[in-house]
């Protein structure tokens, strides 16, 4: 991981694609760079990881989903960027 030190300044918002083992992984990046995630739909469910999700305005992504719901986790990324 690249740490804080070496991030440039922008106004921009940036993506951050990774994939991760554990939820080590995502404690670190909340810490340096406080992400939003996009995460499976079933996450928003679970008793901590539900609200700590909600917290982080994760998008949820429904695995199973169609088309449209895939476009709309997608566009509602694309609408962060922006």
């Amino acid at each position: 991981m690249v740490g804080p030190e070496s991030a440039k300044s922008t106004d921009k918002t940036s993506t951050v694609v990774c994939n991760h083992s554990g939820w080590f992984e995502i404690l670190n990046l909340v810490s340096y760079i406080h992400p939003s995630f996009a995460a499976k739909d079933s996450i928003a469910g679970l008793p901590i990881f539900g609200p700590l999700t909600r917290a982080l305005q994760c998008v949820y992504i429904k695995r199973e989903g169609n088309v449209n719901e895939r476009s709309g986790a997608i566009g509602q990324i694309i609408e962060r960027q922006t």
